[in-house]
């Protein structure tokens, strides 16, 4: 026992010192005489005899052989050591004696300390190498992660966000201290959920897009958020983390695209597909409130002429102009499109036959009206609608209305063009018994 470096005593039932080795005595600072026979804690500091045995004290009594680790000091230096006691019991169970065992791990302790101290600055790292903003929070809503790519992104350096709370990381998003998607984390909020698009849960993992518009120097951004919980050895949520996205460049792709299946290429209007699209939609609305609504077929009178004339670039040319007149001379609510070729169609929701037949002779008079230069001279056109108006009565499909107006158009040109014939398909149906 003396030869062994290691910490080494023994103890009877009692608590009485039976033996020490000397590295024990140079932990009591005195010879191993005075040490035999007596209490730790009549001989050593109180705090340092408590931190050998005391916490160990009910295990040692039910029988097992228990580990914990300690701080002592030992000739003025520091130690971490690791205290092992085993029970020692007569062949009738009766506790004897305790053999202890203490062993100096502050080498150990210390390389542990530097793998830890190496292993967070690599994993500090990995998470500012990542190309996604990332920022995480404590449970008191502190920020503890915010990596280059978030600094890039809001402008804000890490030494200037870690360790503020108070809601400080929404302030570069939105411009002000308010809850963030990071926060349902911890509690449930559906008001703040509503907030942002896409919403989808997987797990502990919640997925949205949302408009912050405190980026990009106030103009904002579209963000893809990923957030989930932080949880310690025992599984208890003690933060959250957030992964943020600037998917702005993609919306704006999504919106050029999504624009390239609404819009006409040529006028800019909405093309005949689109058209169909909400015009069911208000249509379905007129099914169900029995508000009035109109519909307007619209052809360029000799519009063949004018290509034959002056060539197609200035027939098109011709057909934004006319475009742009009907646009300006209707109401937002109001449905515009190109039907095909010279042809327009307008849902006019709201608007009874009185008001149709206005609002179509108006548009009638501003392109008739219109001098359109071109390189070839100024160009003028007229234009022949067909209107059918409809208040209330039997349900009628769309395509149905759209080809009354279109029998309205026919009967505009046959009459000699330039003109508008309307019919009101309340009253027909009702005096045809239709």
């Amino acid at each position: 026992m003396d030869a062994i470096g290691d910490l080494v005593w023994l103890q009877d039932a009692r608590g009485l010192c039976l033996d020490a080795n000397p590295a024990f005595e140079r932990l009591a600072q005195t010879e191993r005489s005075r040490l035999l026979g007596r209490r730790l804690e009549d001989v050593l500091d109180p705090g340092v005899a408590g931190n050998l045995w005391q916490p160990d004290w009910p295990a040692l009594q039910g029988g097992r052989a228990c580990t914990h680790e300690t701080w002592l000091t030992i000739e003025d230096v520091p130690r971490l050591c690791e205290i092992t006691h085993i029970p020692q019991r007569d062949s009738a169970g009766t506790l004897v004696q305790i053999q202890s065992l203490g062993r100096d791990i502050t080498q150990r302790h210390q390389r542990i300390e530097q793998s830890l101290r190496d292993s967070q600055r690599q994993l500090a790292d990995v998470i500012d190498f990542l190309p996604d903003a990332l920022l995480a929070i404590d449970r008191d809503k502190r920020v503890i992660i915010w990596n280059k790519a978030v600094a890039k992104l809001t402008g804000i350096p890490p030494e200037a966000m870690l360790g503020r709370g108070d809601y400080a990381y929404t302030v570069p998003f939105y411009g002000e201290r308010r809850p963030q998607l990071m926060d349902l984390v911890f509690q449930s909020d559906t008001d703040l959920e509503r907030r942002y698009a896409h919403v989808t849960r997987e797990g502990d993992t919640l997925t949205a897009e949302g408009f912050c518009n405190a980026l990009h120097d106030g103009h904002g951004a579209w963000i893809l958020a990923r957030v989930a919980p932080l949880r310690d050895a025992a599984g208890q949520v003690v933060g959250a983390m957030e992964i943020i996205r600037d998917i702005t460049d993609s919306k704006r792709l999504e919106e050029d695209l999504r624009q390239l299946t609404r819009l006409d290429p040529l006028t800019q209007l909405f093309n005949r597909r689109y058209f169909f699209t909400l015009a069911e939609q208000e249509y379905q609305r007129f099914l169900r409130y029995h508000h009035p609504m109109a519909l307007c077929m619209i052809d360029i009178d000799h519009f063949k002429s004018v290509n034959d004339r002056y060539g197609h670039l200035v027939g098109d040319t011709v057909l934004c102009i006319v475009a742009q007149t009907l646009h300006d001379n209707l109401r937002q609510v109001d449905i515009l499109a190109r039907y095909g070729g010279e042809e327009f169609v307008i849902l006019l929701p709201e608007t009874d036959l009185q008001t149709a037949c206005a609002s179509t002779e108006r548009l009638r008079v501003a392109v008739a009206e219109r001098r359109i230069e071109t390189p070839s001279g100024p160009v003028s056109v007229t234009l022949s609608l067909g209107v059918v108006a409809i208040a209330d009565g039997p349900a009628m499909t769309l395509e149905r209305l759209l080809d009354a107006a279109d029998q309205m158009l026919y009967r505009a040109k046959q009459a000699g063009r330039n003109r508008v014939e309307i019919w009101d398909l309340g009253r027909s149906m009702e005096s045809d018994g239709d």
